[in-house]
Formats: structure tokens, C-alpha cells, sequence
């Protein structure tokens, strides 16, 4: 696990969500918005500068449900308190919450 992601037994996580995809679905960080594996997947690239078509073929998604998933991100941010409009905005976020992949 990363050193910045409680164990899943820590934050009382069910067995079934041990994967790391689920562990981000299942934060528990108020400021971090729950996000799916989906919506992070295409949040990731996207912010990475990756356009909204080659987003959604990584994502194997259509670019309508990738930007669907866009939308949902940012009103999640919203909801949070920490609104964001742009591809930088996104980036940032990304980077503030520790999900920037290497």
C-alpha cells in the first residue's frame, strides 16, 4: 500500500474492497471526494492533458459517458468545497490529493 493510503484495515474496509481502485472509492478523507474507479480513471487522464476522446478510449468509454464522468468529478469537488473548472483545476486537485501517478 502507499504510505499516504491508510490500510484498508485501519479505515475498517470490507474485504471485497482491498484493491486499489476500491481503497480510493472507499476513502474516508473529507476533503478527498469519493470518487468511482470510473471517474477516476478518467479523471486521471485527463488532467494528465490527455484530450476528452483520447480520455474516454482509455477508459474504453464513450467521450459522451467520459464526460459524464467528468461532470460527476466535478460536482463532487463542488460538494467539497473545492470547486474546479478547468483542466488545471482538475490537475491541481489530482496533485493535492495524492493521485498524480508516477
Amino acid at each position: 500500500m502507499w504510505p499516504h493510503v491508510p490500510s484498508a484495515r485501519a479505515r475498517r474496509v470490507p474485504d471485497r474492497c482491498r484493491t486499489t481502485s476500491s481503497c480510493w472509492a472507499h476513502d474516508a478523507d473529507p476533503a478527498r471526494p469519493r470518487l468511482s474507479p470510473e471517474e477516476r480513471q478518467v479523471l486521471l487522464a485527463y488532467a494528465s492533458g490527455l484530450t476528452l476522446g483520447a480520455t474516454a478510449c482509455r477508459a474504453g468509454a464513450s467521450p459522451h459517458t467520459a464526460e459524464y464522468y467528468l461532470d460527476r468529478v466535478k460536482e463532487k469537488y463542488q460538494q467539497s468545497g473545492r470547486p474546479d473548472c478547468a483542466r488545471t483545476d482538475l490537475a491541481a486537485r489530482v496533485r493535492e490529493d495524492g493521485w498524480a501517478e508516477d
